[in-house]
């Protein structure tokens, strides 16, 4: 940053553009102003769930990773219709992964993640949440999807 500097924006939605790349600035008059090489990895933002059938006095547990230490997430619990039920800020640790629990009501939910520096998102597979003593409360299983 600073006098002199130049932003590059790159729409990797589109196309795969992970890999490597050497960036030419040119100046006016066609001349070569310097040359900049750049490393392009895919982000790998998912969203792990514990245990996608639990008892509404259970707790849902959720692990945020990507191949990116220090990035903000929010990471928020959406009810059946895509609704924002509870949303939570986090910063992944050093390994790129963090935790987070949301309460819940008896439905069916999803958990979506989010990079606040580029919107890529992940979101897992439904939540089942149901009465404590139900009968429905004894299957345990995990989801997770991966968007790049």
């Amino acid at each position: 940053t600073g006098n002199g500097s130049r932003a590059f924006a790159f729409d990797t939605a589109t196309r795969n553009w992970t890999g490597e790349y050497t960036i030419e600035s040119v100046a006016a008059d066609g001349g070569t102003v310097g040359t900049t090489d750049l490393t392009l990895r895919a982000l790998g933002l998912s969203v792990a769930v514990d245990d996608r059938n639990v008892t509404a006095t259970e707790r849902i547990d959720v692990r945020v990773s990507a191949a990116d230490a220090g990035r903000e997430i929010e990471v928020s619990l959406r009810d059946a219709d895509g609704g924002v039920v509870d949303r939570r800020t986090r910063t992944l640790n050093g390994s790129g992964n963090s935790t987070v629990e949301f309460d819940a009501e008896t439905g069916n939910y999803t958990i979506a993640a989010t990079d606040a520096a580029t919107g890529a998102t992940a979101e897992s597979d439904r939540i089942h949440v149901v009465e404590s003593g139900s009968q429905d409360d004894t299957t345990e299983s995990t989801g997770s999807s991966t968007t790049e």
